[in-house]
């Protein structure tokens, strides 16, 4: 699977709160041309609040089979798409999932928050998705998770999602808190536990948005909330970047080398992070990949200028284990590449399976009362 690829999933949002998963596909499928009707099926739709709107709306995340159909061709090339339900309210489609995306619908009292940052190029969505034999897209945040009995029902699960534009680490981090701030501003959710889960350079955005809302005023309390960072293979000692696939973007060369230079700032403020998380006892659970990443390199003109494949380690062990202390830091090897650790096609996977422990064991602790601790020393 590509880096930036969305695998044909797209998000709608601004849909009516009391509109059904059925009454929603029937706006979808409304959209088809005469010759797609009959051929296409929707065969994944989930509907969820919208995060950050006080729940007056739903946002969807669906997929078309066999392929993408015509209405949406333009949106899986990055434009936006506006439809009409039955009553003509508007709805926004998108395939970027730029932003917080809520994942579940929660059926109990909600306990704790999720919220989930891939790395640079890496869909918001389609990075967390294993895809299976016959085609199948299984996203175990999504499709996964909110089944587990007596976890999913008590978690509110987000991703967020982001631009490669920006010019620095800091822009990522200010509009990442600024989101969470936003999604968690009620009273009841503002010291509501928060479990940051990030991917590859998205766990340098979780590392630094932590380091910062320690001293801002504004991120404070989201500070304070955070109960356990989950990291996979986040570059915390530095990354190689011959080592990571820069062909497949389009402006790739340029943005590496903006990811290097800040990898290499987050690791010389590491003693920073280490001493926060010890402080807060704050739990750091620390995935790393055990197997090499295909990479494209130069074009190969005997082979008709097909590319040139090779295999690198993106992040090793050292780089990817901070080496706190066993309370505080506990880290695993996963039978994967920098990308494959954290896609799963079976609720078996030796991985997921040790993430759902570790969240169980979590939620059965006294995670608000250690919140309050926190606030008020």
């Amino acid at each position: 699977m590509m880096f930036g690829d969305n695998l044909g999933i797209f998000r709608a949002v601004d849909i009516v709160k009391n509109t059904t998963a059925d009454e929603f596909k029937t706006v979808l499928m409304g959209c088809l041309s005469p010759e797609e009707h009959g051929r296409f099926t929707i065969d994944k739709l989930h509907l969820a609040p919208y995060p950050i709107d006080d729940c007056g709306t739903q946002v969807a995340v669906f997929k078309f089979s066999p392929a993408i159909p015509s209405f949406l061709k333009k949106v899986a090339a990055g434009e936006k798409k506006h439809i009409r339900d039955q009553e003509g309210n508007l709805i926004e489609i998108d395939a970027n999932f730029w932003g917080l995306t809520q994942l579940n619908h929660p059926k109990e009292e909600i306990l704790l928050d999720i919220v989930a940052i891939s790395g640079p190029m890496n869909h918001a969505y389609g990075a967390w998705s294993g895809v299976e034999s016959n085609g199948s897209v299984q996203m175990w945040l999504q499709d996964f998770l909110p089944e587990v009995p007596d976890l999913g029902s008590r978690c509110r699960i987000m991703i967020y999602g982001y631009s490669t534009e920006a010019d620095d680490l800091g822009t990522y981090v200010a509009g990442f808190l600024e989101e969470l701030f936003k999604a968690r501003r009620k009273l009841h959710q503002q010291t509501r536990p928060l479990v940051l889960v990030g991917h590859s350079h998205g766990g340098i955005i979780v590392a630094e948005a932590f380091v910062k809302a320690s001293w801002e005023k504004r991120y404070k309390l989201i500070h304070l909330s955070t109960v356990q960072i989950f990291s996979f293979g986040v570059p915390y000692k530095g990354i190689n970047p011959d080592q990571i696939d820069i062909v497949k973007s389009s402006h790739g060369a340029a943005y590496f080398g903006r990811i290097f230079q800040e990898t290499q700032y987050i690791t010389q403020n590491l003693e920073f992070f280490r001493h926060l998380l010890k402080y807060t006892d704050t739990q750091l659970s620390s995935f790393y990949e055990t197997q090499q990443t295909l990479k494209l390199g130069k074009l190969d003109i005997a082979r008709e200028n097909s590319p040139i494949e090779s295999y690198g380690m993106v992040v090793d062990k050292n780089s990817a284990v901070l080496g706190l202390p066993e309370n505080l830091e506990e880290d695993h090897n996963v039978d994967g590449d920098h990308i494959s650790l954290i896609q799963f096609t079976s609720r078996t996977d030796r991985t997921y399976t040790t993430i759902i422990g570790l969240l169980q064991r979590l939620l059965g602790t006294e995670l608000r009362n250690k919140v309050l601790t926190r606030k008020s020393s």
